[in-house]
């Protein structure tokens, strides 16, 4: 997806020029179980929108799948175990990542 097709609620909540917002700008939200960025409901955009802006590190584990949406600062947590794209199924980094989130969510 180019910059241009991006819709302008997914321009407003991925605002900026970092990596993490470049790349969260560029997926395809609507292939994911979450849907495009649209049909998310208002909580979730705040939600979203407070933690990217957020400093301090902060992730989140949303949706049936358990999607990671997390802050630049939450890359240094994660060190070398960074999932390539934010939205990844939690699951698909294993069980130390799978565990901590079902309990969280629980």
């Amino acid at each position: 997806m180019t910059e241009l097709a991006v819709s302008l609620e997914t321009a407003a909540l991925f605002a900026g020029g970092t990596e993490l917002a470049q790349r969260c700008r560029a997926l395809d939200w609507s292939a994911t179980s979450l849907g495009p960025v649209d049909d998310w409901p208002r909580a979730l955009r705040t939600a979203v929108r407070m933690a990217l802006e957020c400093p301090f590190p902060i992730n989140m584990w949303c949706g049936p799948e358990l999607l990671l949406i997390y802050n630049d600062a939450y890359r240094d947590v994660l060190g070398a175990n960074t999932p390539r794209h934010s939205a990844d199924p939690g699951g698909k980094y294993g069980a130390k990542f799978g565990r901590r989130s079902r309990r969280c969510s629980t």
